[in-house]
């Protein structure tokens, strides 16, 4: 006998998470909030850009000389003590590729 275990474990991932998204402590987990602001932000094209670039301004407070963000504050922090992040680019891929296409003309 064959057993999807995959196909078995997002089935039981699925169930969890239709239990805690009737719970309203969930309200306060930081991933369900960023969730929600992601979901937020995606809808529409102009939110998402307008948040990259409040990102990119936001960011420049973490980052160092060498263009690496060692640390962030709150719950970050936790996860830059194991880890750095590449700072973010100057220009987003959109606007990257609108100045080469300018170039091109």
């Amino acid at each position: 006998m064959k057993i999807n275990i995959p196909e078995v474990l997002i089935e039981l991932r699925s169930q969890v998470v239709n239990q805690e998204r009737h719970q309203f402590a969930s309200i306060f987990d930081p991933m369900f909030l960023g969730m929600k602001i992601a979901n937020l932000l995606f809808q529409k094209a102009w939110r998402f850009h307008l948040a990259q670039r409040l990102g990119r301004i936001g960011a420049r407070l973490f980052t160092r000389k060498d263009g690496w963000i060692h640390s962030l504050p709150s719950l970050g922090a936790k996860w830059t003590q194991t880890r750095d992040l590449r700072a973010l680019p100057s220009q987003t891929f959109h606007e990257w590729w609108a100045a080469r296409a300018k170039e091109a003309r």
